[in-house]
């Protein structure tokens, strides 16, 4: 019988956290300052997209190797890089983070820029031990067309319809969580992208629609609930989730079940 998602979410993290210890520079190592907010940034994160390249190696091997860790790590590093700039007085201006003071509010401005910047740097200088590929894939989920685009988009605050929107949480959420999953595949091999990448997409949509709802009361400026009200919310996430899950079963036998359960856990998130 598989084991629950859970419980391998976890085997998985407690692994990672060791790698991660590993692979960064020490708190005293100097300049120990940007080392003690490098590491502070990563504390207390789910790993959602590490997880997510675990999922999508598994989808067509079994045996886990050394690379998929260090796709793990750049992945956690470049999403942390994201929020520790994210919450910068020039963009958010969030004071905390994951229950405690952002880096910016901990350490400074400053160091919080220089901080992300190093996150950003090292992630490569992971990456850089893997295929070509894999490095376009993420790439191509971070420039303006993905990620950083999505930030600029988010700033501007001039979202006018539900169809910009879901742009918005593509570009700016929803790219790297299909990359994660789409580079874990290609490190194991895999051949159907193209059918992974639109489920990729349906679940980096569900993840931010769910986000959209968990916000609802932190009067966030736009969120789903702007242009749909609660009922059509749960319809469309009905119909996403019952499209990806139908994709999944048809496409993916090996360990289908793994990328299943996280559409089910998302569905069912409460914080």
């Amino acid at each position: 019988m598989p084991y629950s998602i859970e419980k391998l979410w976890k085997e998985f993290n407690l692994k990672l956290e060791e790698y991660i210890d590993i692979n960064l520079p020490k708190e005293n190592d100097k300049p120990s300052i940007l080392h003690q907010a490098m590491r502070y940034s990563l504390n207390g994160g789910k790993r959602v997209r590490p997880f997510l390249a675990f999922i999508g190696y598994k989808l067509n091997k079994d045996e886990v190797i050394d690379e998929l860790y260090d796709l793990a790590l750049a992945l956690e590093l470049i999403h942390n890089f994201s929020l520790v700039h994210d919450d910068l007085p020039a963009l958010d201006n969030d004071d905390y983070r994951r229950g405690k003071l952002a880096v910016h509010k901990k350490f400074s401005e400053a160091i919080a820029i220089l901080t992300g910047d190093a996150l950003f740097a090292y992630a490569f200088k992971i990456l850089n031990k893997l295929d070509k590929k894999i490095i376009d894939i993420i790439l191509d989920a971070l420039l303006s067309n993905g990620m950083i685009g999505g930030q600029v988009i988010d700033i501007q605050k001039d979202i006018k319809n539900l169809d910009e929107l879901i742009d918005l949480h593509y570009y700016k959420t929803g790219k790297l969580i299909e990359a994660s999953i789409v580079s874990g595949y290609v490190l194991a091999n895999g051949e159907k992208l193209e059918t992974l990448r639109i489920i990729g997409k349906n679940i980096g949509l569900i993840f931010q629609i769910v986000d959209d709802i968990l916000d609802s009361e932190k009067n966030e400026d736009i969120t789903i609930l702007k242009f749909l009200d609660y009922k059509s919310v749960e319809k469309l996430l009905t119909e996403m989730s019952d499209i990806t899950i139908k994709l999944i079963e048809e496409n993916f036998e090996k360990n289908g079940y793994l990328l299943r359960d996280f559409v089910f856990y998302l569905l069912n998130r409460n914080e």
